[in-house]
């Protein structure tokens, strides 16, 4: 039988099947509901992603290992065994669920899933690098430090640095003099950090009082033997003025009453 010669038989029984209610198409609302949900959905799914995969780069740069890669291999695999692994599986699940989403549009499902990935991870990164540099996790992180957020306690609470990490991210609060400074570390650990001649500092850099630095050196008790000092941004660990910093009162936990 030839391809003619079925294809009436196909259409009258969709017909047929239609006529006799055994079929029934849908109204126009549905599909425009079911493109508002869709739509939201991915919206939602985009802001999650957002959220969560700039807070993972927020707190990185806090407990300082986002710098890890700075001393090589062994740093490496500090920064691997330091990620926040609930917040990476949170990251993965949004971004499957954004890519099943995506693929309900025509532009997505005709091109290979590999392109239709990239792009989500692309867009992932660009917006979390745009998102890191408005303060948005500083400032919430701020309000629940001054008990204004205190339902950011869970994600934005203190910043234990790993222990034997080696890596010690804060602010300088004296210059002593060329061979040692006092380092307040995230943690509010104050620090004295000794520096010797092969300690590397880039070349040109002064070490000045309210400077943020990350320091790479074995500690011992509150002495830290500098290996590598290495400068950063002003707003890279505690992103607000220092003397509403210095004035704040100690992070704690809320309390029941």
């Amino acid at each position: 039988m030839t391809q003619t010669d079925t294809n009436p038989s196909v259409t009258d029984n969709v017909l047929s099947a239609i006529r006799s209610g055994k079929t029934r198409m849908k109204p126009r609302w549905h599909f425009v509901f079911r493109a508002i949900l869709v739509a939201l959905g991915v919206f939602i799914v985009s802001i999650g992603i957002v959220y969560v995969a700039s807070l993972i780069h927020f707190l990185l740069r806090q407990n300082g290992m986002w710098f890890a890669p700075d001393v090589g291999m062994r740093g490496m695999g500090l920064l691997f065994l330091s990620l926040p692994w609930i917040l990476v599986g949170s990251v993965i699940i949004f971004v499957i669920i954004l890519e099943i989403l995506v693929r309900q549009y025509a532009f997505a499902y005709k091109q290979p899933l590999m392109y239709s990935l990239a792009s989500i991870v692309g867009f992932a990164a660009l917006a979390t690098f745009v998102v890191g540099h408005t303060g948005m996790h500083g400032i919430m992180y701020r309000a629940t430090r001054e008990g204004a957020f205190p339902a950011g306690v869970p994600l934005y609470g203190p910043f234990p640095l790993p222990e034997n990490a080696e890596i010690h991210p804060g602010v300088i609060t004296q210059v002593t003099d060329a061979s040692s400074f006092t380092l307040e570390r995230v943690d509010g650990a104050s620090m004295t950090v000794y520096i010797a001649n092969d300690t590397r500092i880039p070349k040109g850099y002064t070490l000045k009082e309210d400077d943020r630095v990350v320091v790479f050196g074995v500690s011992k008790d509150t002495i830290i033997y500098a290996e590598h000092i290495r400068p950063e941004r002003q707003d890279a660990f505690i992103p607000f003025r220092d003397e509403e910093r210095r004035n704040m009162p100690p992070f704690s936990e809320p309390t029941e009453e």
